[in-house]
């Protein structure tokens, strides 16, 4: 939004009516761009890293919290 310094009160005020408007159509595209990728969102599990998974999955878990293989009693 401008600010004017001095001036004559009728320009500051159409010119806060432009930057409302301009707000409003801002936060409308906003809006359809958020509801466009909204569409495409994937709430499946995707592992993004295969290597990361395989070294998880082979580590020794106590109660699902990874421990060392020296701190494993049986």
């Amino acid at each position: 939004m401008e600010h004017l310094v001095g001036g004559n009160e009728n320009v500051g005020t159409l010119t806060a009516r432009v930057s409302l408007e301009e707000l409003a159509k801002n936060r409308g595209d906003a809006m359809l761009r958020y509801k466009e990728k909204k569409k495409t969102r994937r709430y499946d599990k995707h592992i993004r890293y295969e290597s990361r998974k395989a070294r998880a999955d082979t580590r020794k878990r106590v109660r699902g919290r990874f421990v060392k293989a020296s701190d494993v009693q049986a």
